[in-house]
This record gives structure tokens, sequence and C-alpha cells, in this order.
């Protein structure tokens, strides 16, 4: 991940947070590619703790 001293100017990084949700599942879905399963909440929350059983089948 970059840090805040190595981004571009004008960049600017923060936390993920709770209220980020929806744009982030949104986000998720825009990038998705064909045969990736859909983007749920639940795969977002298991995603963001550590534990992505997705990920584990590519």
């Amino acid at each position: 991940m970059a840090t805040p001293s190595r981004l571009p100017p004008g960049h600017h990084l923060r936390r993920y947070r709770r209220g980020d949700r929806d744009q982030t599942l949104a986000l998720i879905e825009a990038d998705r590619l064909p045969g990736q399963p859909p983007a749920t909440t639940r795969n977002l929350a298991e995603a963001l703790a550590g534990r992505s059983v997705v990920d584990a089948g590519w």
C-alpha cells in the first residue's frame, strides 16, 4: 500500500470507514472481470477482516 509520503501530489490517503461500504462495493463491481463472483456486503466484510474465501479459489 502506498504511504502518504509516496503519493503523487494532490492525492490523499485515509483509512476505510464504515460509510464507504456502498461506494466500495460499486467500485469493485465496476472493475469485476467476467467469471468473478459479484461483490457482496458479506464478501467485503470478510475481505476487510482478512478472510477472503473468494480469493482462495483463484
